[in-house]
Parts: structure tokens; sequence; C-alpha cells
């Protein structure tokens, strides 16, 4: 049995969970260095 059926998370904190952190892609993204991006 997977371990998310067993997890008391709502559909709301699952999406949120993928959006949480774009704005540091959105940081990567306008990056020109390879390795500032991985910073």
């Amino acid at each position: 049995m997977p371990i998310a059926w067993n997890e008391p998370v709502s559909f709301l904190q699952r999406f949120a969970e993928n959006v949480l952190y774009t704005y540091l892609l959105d940081m990567a993204d306008v990056c020109n260095d390879p390795v500032m991006r991985m910073q």
C-alpha cells in the first residue's frame, strides 16, 4: 500500500507543495551563470 494513501493531506496542501518554491525557479530562469543557478 502506498504511503500517500495513509497520509492525511488535502488536495489543496498537495497542490501548494508543487508551487511552494516557484519563485526560486523564476530566479534561476533569469540568471545567466550556470553556477549561480545551482546556489
